[in-house]
């Protein structure tokens, strides 16, 4: 078996092949072939493979570090939408004008539980329930898609830098 970045060809008769054939420098080790492991790069050194331990480490601390800047994205794409205004009137204004859709889910709902064989009256009410709570939060969520855009469209604008960041950190440049 040999393993080279992430790819891995499986087969005794490959991997004593493509041992001879590799130059030196790129030769893998007996622990780098057994397990798909990310490497750690040395200049002019062989790769040395990343301890469990190191690996877990690494990934942890980069998915909180894009989980911290979606929320900070988020933050600030919810204060490119409201420009220093409160958010309880937009809320207020969204949730009546998402009282339409409710309604007539509580109507679609209701008529198609009276519609059924079964005309039981808890049925009905429960039907015209959830068909209200459908309407109402397709309805709200409608009315809100702007605000959702703008944080959406910051989150992944931080989520952007950070993992442009994080490839820097993993390929550093050499100009010389």
């Amino acid at each position: 078996m040999r393993s080279v970045g992430w790819l891995c060809l499986h087969g005794s008769d490959a991997s004593h092949s493509a041992q001879r054939r590799l130059p030196a420098n790129l030769r893998l080790s007996a622990l780098n072939v057994a397990v798909l492991k990310p490497t750690v790069k040395r200049c002019g050194q062989r790769s040395i493979p990343m301890s469990d331990q190191n690996w877990l480490k690494s990934n942890v601390a980069y998915t909180r570090k894009l989980v911290h800047s979606a929320a900070e994205g988020a933050h600030s794409g919810e204060g490119a939408f409201l420009n220093g205004e409160p958010l309880a009137p937009y809320l207020n204004r969204w949730a009546w004008s998402a009282l339409s859709p409710a309604l007539l889910g509580a109507f679609i709902g209701t008529l198609a539980a009276w519609s059924s064989a079964r005309r039981k009256p808890i049925r009905t009410v429960i039907h015209g329930a959830i068909g209200c709570a459908i309407g109402f939060g397709a309805g709200f969520t409608w009315k809100s898609r702007r605000l959702g855009a703008s944080m959406a469209n910051g989150a992944l604008k931080e989520i952007g830098h950070a993992r442009d960041e994080r490839w820097l950190e993993t390929h550093p440049i050499d100009y010389a």
